[in-house]
């Protein structure tokens, strides 16, 4: 594609890559349409739009190979309406949905793929959501004095739609990087009981600080990469070093490559706050997330810190 080519050309990046980009991009457009069209519908409207929606960004990216993610929700979904919420349903989910993943990372191992633009990337996240939907159904079924405070927010007393589990898995705000969101919330937010749609304040300042914040580390990994590659640790100049230089390009490294991710969890939150999930505790794990792997061990401070939709967190205390 020539948008796709053009990226590709501007930002010296490999063709996946940049189609990565632009479909992480694109993401927005589709929460703007979101937001114009669909917020206000019936929840069977806005699980068919997240359905389509993620699915077009899924194949804009991967092409065939979008049959992975299609193959483990057919399959997952099979079997917990077969076998519901009981640990035989939980243990299948858990072996289909990993060694399929795991399958796919032999895979890029064996062609010698470093950090490539592969379909594991969105089909990690969704192993997770598939896993965790399968242990709602289960919780719903423990007894009373097993149940606590978290089991109750996410447990899942019936069997979802079709619908609603294309929905889910292929929610646009999540499908690509992730992260993981729980059912329940999902299911809260299209139904409009997450928050009072009419009465949220507006998120579109605080997303936008997020993307500043995220494009700048997006330049700061493109410069940095080209001095510490990830291929380097793989090639024979590598074996070469001596063991304290070894280290060092080890750590300093690791970083670079951590700014690629950081820039697509900004990027990421960014859609997410353009779709309103403003107050979202999964933001506010990722907000304290990305503080640890950037900054390293949190401080007390940064422990309580919570996202309140700005540029730095607010403390709780």
């Amino acid at each position: 594609m020539a948008v796709t080519r053009a990226v590709a050309e501007l930002l010296s990046l490999p063709e996946p890559s940049a189609r990565f980009l632009v479909a992480l991009f694109s993401a927005y457009l589709v929460s703007l349409l979101y937001k114009a069209v669909c917020a206000r519908q019936r929840a069977v409207l806005q699980n068919a739009f997240f359905a389509l929606s993620g699915l077009w960004i899924m194949y804009f990216v991967y092409g065939h190979l979008l049959w992975h993610s299609l193959l483990d929700v057919a399959v997952v979904y099979a079997l917990l309406w077969l076998f519901g919420g009981t640990r035989f349903g939980v243990l299948l989910t858990w072996i289909f949905t990993l060694s399929h993943l795991l399958l796919g990372y032999y895979e890029m191992i064996v062609s010698n793929e470093v950090h490539s633009i592969s379909w594991t990337i969105p089909h990690s996240v969704l192993v997770l959501k598939l896993i965790a939907l399968s242990y709602n159904l289960y919780d719903a079924t423990k007894k009373e004095e097993e149940v606590t405070d978290d089991i109750k927010e996410t447990a899942l007393p019936n069997m979802p739609s079709v619908l609603e589990v294309m929905g889910f898995a292929y929610f646009c705000g999540s499908v690509l990087a992730g992260p993981q969101i729980s059912f329940t919330r999902y299911h809260k937010f299209v139904n409009r009981r997450l928050f009072d749609v009419d009465n949220t304040p507006s998120s579109i300042s605080a997303g936008f600080q997020r993307l500043f914040l995220g494009v700048f580390f997006s330049v700061l990994y493109s410069a940095s990469n080209q001095f510490y590659p990830v291929s380097y640790l793989v090639s024979e100049g590598f074996a070469t070093e001596p063991l304290v230089r070894k280290l060092w390009l080890v750590f300093i490294t690791g970083k670079v490559a951590l700014w690629r991710y950081v820039t697509v969890w900004l990027f990421a939150v960014r859609q997410r706050q353009h779709l309103c999930m403003r107050y979202s505790s999964v933001l506010n794990m990722l907000y304290r997330k990305v503080l640890v792997l950037s900054v390293g061990s949190p401080t007390p401070w940064e422990r309580r810190a919570k996202w309140s939709g700005m540029l730095w967190p607010t403390s709780t205390s």
